[in-house]
């Protein structure tokens, strides 16, 4: 068995390249329609009063991977087993925190790719949180879009915590707001993407204020009673990572679907876009195993190549 820690992963994760990144959240994206409830069931959700775990397990080309993730005040952990799909001869154990982001974040992008095929290039991003998922959307974003994009904004609701701070380490060039700002108004009126990463159960902005030709990626609302776009927004053409699972937990999409704005047949899964409009998008996603799958295997492969981890034998 080969054991990834957090700092074996995120060395393997600086050898992607935004080619492969692309590409692997394509294939993952085009498969998810294909999925069935056998071998990509939905996720198990075990909650407490102050946890929530979260299990998704997959079985994808060969092998068999389930995710574990853990969520509280204290923050979220994630790892993730893969076994073999003949022998259930377990493969590998890795830190799967960074590997969520990723491949959340790297399906995001394959969504604003699209959208700006049909658009000119897009100059101002505005990410909404601070956590690891914010950092990744940023980062993944700016890579794709390097020649292009110019202005940076991040909305938080706590410029001191942990996680801001980290941020503003690392994206010193961006502009960080707090949520109750005034121009934050200003930032998403003007910007061409806007990326939700947040848990929240109130909407982040005001659709009403998006300019005319905007993207907007939302993928931290992933419980029925979350909001991070509001129930206009998916009025718009929207795309969604899984149907069936943005349709069962997707908080704020289930909330306009309740209130007649949309409805399921108007929703496209990405992986079978194949007409994006000029005008307003929406990209929902709550995340899905057969993504953790997908990119589980990458890294193992990328892993063994480059001689990372510890073997860890008669586990």
């Amino acid at each position: 068995m080969l054991l990834l820690k957090s700092a074996d992963v995120d060395l393997l994760i600086e050898n992607l390249s935004i080619d492969e990144i692309m590409q692997l959240c394509t294939e993952s994206l085009q498969a998810i329609p294909h999925a069935d409830h056998k071998t990509c069931p939905t996720r198990l959700v075990v909650e407490t009063d102050k946890y929530t775990s979260l299990h998704m397990p997959c079985a994808y080309k060969g092998t068999v991977s389930e995710k574990v993730v853990g969520i509280s005040k204290a923050g979220l952990s994630a790892y993730l087993t893969l076994l073999n799909a003949e022998t259930g001869a377990i493969q590998a154990l890795m830190n799967a925190k960074r590997l969520t982001a990723l491949r959340t974040a790297g399906c995001s992008l394959v969504s604003s790719y699209m959208a700006f095929k049909a658009k000119r290039e897009p100059t101002n991003l505005v990410v909404f949180g601070s956590g690891d998922q914010a950092q990744m959307h940023i980062s993944l974003h700016c890579r794709l879009f390097e020649s292009s994009l110019s202005n940076i904004t991040v909305i938080v609701r706590d410029l001191t915590s942990t996680n801001c701070l980290k941020l503003k380490t690392i994206w010193s060039q961006a502009t960080f707001l707090l949520a109750e700002d005034g121009r934050c108004r200003k930032a998403v009126q003007e910007a061409d993407i806007v990326c939700g990463c947040t848990p929240s159960v109130q909407p982040l902005f005001d659709s009403a204020d998006l300019k005319p030709t905007a993207h907007v990626t939302l993928i931290g609302a992933y419980k029925p009673n979350m909001r991070e776009g509001d129930t206009n927004l998916f009025k718009h053409q929207v795309f969604v990572d899984s149907l069936k699972d943005c349709l069962h937990e997707a908080g704020d999409l289930m909330a306009a679907i309740e209130a007649g704005v949309c409805s399921a047949a108007n929703l496209t899964q990405l992986g079978e876009a194949d007409k994006i409009s000029t005008g307003i998008t929406v990209y929902k996603s709550v995340g899905t195993s057969l993504m953790d799958a997908a990119l589980a295997q990458t890294i193992f492969a990328k892993a063994k190549k480059l001689n990372v981890g510890t073997i860890v034998g008669d586990f």
